[in-house]
């Protein structure tokens, strides 16, 4: 909400009429704007505080996209802390290796326009890293999964509650979805993503923005393609003819894939697997 500036102090102290509304002396509006500025401080303060505290316990909790527990540990106290919503509430496990939960919460499905909000709860960082806790270094909180996207979630959390406590007139309904896959391409999530889309007007992600602040409205997508590569084995100085090298067919299929994708596509090629007979 904006506060017009004050205007100079008024002569007439009787609170003349003016149209519709009354004139009232200066004094009287700087009382009040200085009793809605402290409470809007004392609000905002709140939040802040609130959304520190969460994000500090939610790093601490390593929900690496293939650790089972801590992902069970993380929805478990991720639905304690949106339970303050009073929204409907489901779980829909996943397909993944960890059969973790998507945690869906609605709030008014029944009116027109809705609204989906999404998230995720896993992070890249495995429970071996050395990256594990929240530590403050001045106003800034490092930690795994701070930025993308625990941060994100107590955005997300606080917005929608602000918005059910100060909005009397609530013209849309919502839906949260939380899903603990998003790190891997979202694998067990992805269907139940698109079905949703489907059903509302408007989706907001809560991912961090750029590096500047600004809002960042759509991006590349991504896709994961194993490719399984056989060779055949032979001795490196008599029988080298007589061999097929996988690594040299691999390397090849990469190039050439490269040189043919366009230039606005990023590739990362990685190592899964290496087996020799």
């Amino acid at each position: 909400m904006r506060i017009p500036p004050l205007k100079p102090p008024l002569k007439n102290r009787r609170f003349p009429k003016i149209g519709t509304f009354a004139a009232v002396p200066y004094p009287l509006l700087k009382k009040a704007r200085t009793r809605y500025t402290t409470i809007m401080s004392r609000t905002l303060a709140y939040t802040i505080e609130s959304m520190v505290s969460y994000v500090t316990e939610w790093g601490n909790i390593n929900s690496y996209s293939y650790n089972k527990d801590g992902l069970k540990k993380m929805s478990s106290t991720l639905q304690e802390a949106f339970a303050h919503l009073n929204a409907d509430e489901t779980f829909i496990t996943t397909n993944t290796v960890t059969h973790s939960d998507i945690i869906t919460l609605k709030k008014r499905p029944y009116l027109k326009n809705q609204c989906l909000f999404v998230g995720h709860y896993d992070t890249v960082y495995p429970p071996e890293s050395d990256f594990q806790t929240v530590n403050t270094h001045g106003n800034y909180l490092i930690g795994p999964g701070v930025t993308d996207m625990k941060g994100g979630l107590a955005i997300l959390l606080n917005s929608v509650l602000s918005f059910e406590k100060n909005t009397i007139d609530k013209k849309f309904g919502w839906t949260i979805l939380l899903t603990p896959d998003e790190e891997i391409g979202s694998i067990g999530s992805k269907d139940i993503l698109l079905n949703e889309a489907k059903k509302h007007s408007l989706g907001l992600i809560f991912e961090p923005p750029l590096e500047d602040g600004s809002f960042v409205s759509e991006r590349m997508g991504s896709m994961n393609i194993g490719v399984t590569v056989s060779g055949k084995s032979a001795h490196a100085g008599r029988g080298a003819k007589e061999g097929d090298s996988a690594i040299h067919a691999l390397c090849h299929w990469v190039t050439k894939s490269l040189i043919e994708l366009s230039s606005d596509v990023t590739v990362n090629v990685r190592s899964e697997e290496h087996t020799s007979e």
